[in-house]
């Protein structure tokens, strides 16, 4: 978040060979930093598109999937994996393979329908796990063939020799352990919406970079659904199963302060998860006009050298009241515009051990690990020491967004609502979103408040994740998937999509 409220489609580059994501496991954290690329030209340049994105996964970290039998490790036996017999076998072999298989007979019933009536082709060069050992060798994306150093970290469509190829030793073992198995299917799901852009010869008509990608995430999502909705036989993806679906997202998001107008550019991970959420609501013909007509970017440049060095986030002890002072303006002058009685609620912290605050209705249980809005007090309150370790852990604005969702509860009092559970919380994740929104740069903010910086969209998106309920039928905070549709609503399409869809 930036203190001072200052403000300040590029075309894909041409590479000779592919430039590949890359994983790097660091003690204690594994930290992921992941190029995505897709190539696909019909001349002797290869049209590579590139992102990255660093993310930090707890090794503690147990993704919860326990509806899918495919979870279970019970992989092919050595020698009967199909798409290479001799490769060493995982534990993720039989979901993974299910699930490519699954994927060629969506798009085989899909592309029809997308494409006004155009058949679907198959891969013509084929799926390839790549790994040290292994033995026969992987076509050559711009070259005559491809090392598994060369794919090391990574999974990538070549639209050259139509194929695609994934890192079965390093990067689809990191991520099954640390975010989930559903986020393997997502990932190709993902490059299967290259190769479809490969048979309309979308990669060779030199899109930007961030058209290719967003429809590849849409088209994801859209895939994804399809399994959500039980219309797979032997696959279902949980609630947990679409959150590493998500995670997926984030991780292939560009870096912080990344500029749309440079080339290569991809999207942040709040376009990426909008993309893939786009596609999963709205199914894959949503995603056709993606080439041409993307969403709205939300990549923005550092504005000063000073937010650059602190990678957007404010001093620890300048965010409360930058805070404070934005919701105050923002809420305070927007109520009283329109005749409703509002007093600016206080935010007030307590330790996560104690002593607490006094709240009516309010146990000691209640406390760790918080934000809310308490109106006995009419203060909004938070675990100091919580919220320390998700400034740490995601950003300062993972702190914004939960504040200012617990303040859009007292705006929701002021406004005489009634609303409870997820209802409430859904309504506070819109209200919150514009709230943000008016903190863009160059918004017409008065000098004195301040302005969201490089990668506060993202870190709400992080916190989003973090809180959601577990499961759909708990309707306490709604689901990761629904709090993030629902500040971004706010973020993209204002008060007015508020009320209509979270009001009412």
């Amino acid at each position: 978040m930036n203190p001072d409220g200052v403000s300040g489609g590029a075309a894909p580059t041409p590479y000779a060979r592919c430039v590949l994501r890359r994983a790097l496991i660091v003690p204690v954290l594994v930290t992921l930093a992941l190029l995505a690329a897709s190539c696909g030209a019909p001349d002797p340049d290869v049209t590579a598109t590139r992102s990255e994105e660093v993310v930090s996964i707890n090794p503690s970290d147990d993704p919860d999937t326990p509806d899918n039998p495919m979870n279970d490790c019970d992989s092919f036996p050595p020698g009967e994996f199909p798409l290479d017999p001799e490769k060493p076998p995982q534990c993720y072999d039989q979901f993974l393979y299910r699930s490519l298989e699954d994927i060629q007979s969506y798009w085989a019933t899909i592309y029809p329908q997308v494409y006004d009536g155009e058949p679907y082709a198959e891969l013509e060069g084929g799926i390839y796990p790549a790994y040290p050992e292994r033995t026969t060798t992987i076509p050559g994306c711009g070259e005559e063939t491809t090392a598994y150093e060369e794919i090391a970290g990574n999974a990538f469509y070549c639209g050259l020799g139509d194929f695609v190829a994934y890192d079965d030793a390093q990067l689809f073992p990191i991520l099954d352990e640390k975010i989930g198995r559903a986020v393997l299917a997502v990932v190709l799901a993902h490059e299967w919406g290259h190769a479809t852009q490969g048979r309309q010869d979308a990669l060779g008509r030199k899109y930007p970079t961030y058209n290719t990608e967003q429809q590849a995430d849409c088209f994801a999502g859209a895939w994804s659904a399809h399994i959500a909705r039980g219309e797979s036989e032997g696959l279902s993806f949980t609630n947990q199963d679409v959150i590493a679906g998500l995670n997926g997202m984030i991780l292939v998001a560009d870096p912080v302060g990344a500029d749309d107008a440079e080339p290569g550019a991809h999207g942040s991970a709040f376009d990426r998860v909008r993309a893939f959420q786009d596609g999963y609501i709205n199914g894959a013909l949503i995603c056709r006009p993606y080439l041409d007509a993307p969403t709205e970017s939300t990549l923005m440049p550092f504005l000063s050298d000073q937010d650059a060095m602190s990678g957007g986030n404010a001093a620890p002890e300048e965010l409360l009241t930058l805070i404070q002072t934005s919701l105050d303006w923002f809420w305070g002058q927007l109520l009283t515009e329109n005749g409703v009685d509002f007093t600016v609620p206080t935010i007030v912290t307590y330790p996560n051990a104690g002593p607490y605050p006094e709240c009516e209705g309010m146990t000691d249980e209640d406390f760790p690990r918080n934000f809310f809005y308490c109106a006995s007090t009419n203060e909004v309150m938070f675990d100091n020491g919580y919220a320390t370790g998700l400034y740490d852990s995601i950003g300062d604005f993972a702190i914004g967004y939960l504040v200012g969702a617990a303040y859009s509860d007292a705006v929701q009092n002021a406004l005489g609502s009634t609303f409870t559970g997820a209802q409430r919380a859904l309504f506070n994740d819109c209200l919150t979103g514009v709230w943000t929104r008016a903190l863009f740069p160059d918004s017409g903010q008065p000098d004195d408040i301040g302005a969201i910086s490089p990668g506060d969209l993202d870190e709400a998106v992080r916190a989003a994740l973090a809180v959601g309920d577990n499961d759909e039928d708990t309707d306490r905070n709604g689901t990761a998937f629904e709090k993030i549709e629902a500040y971004q609503a706010g973020v993209l399409s204002g008060l007015d999509e508020c009320n209509a869809t979270y009001g009412s």
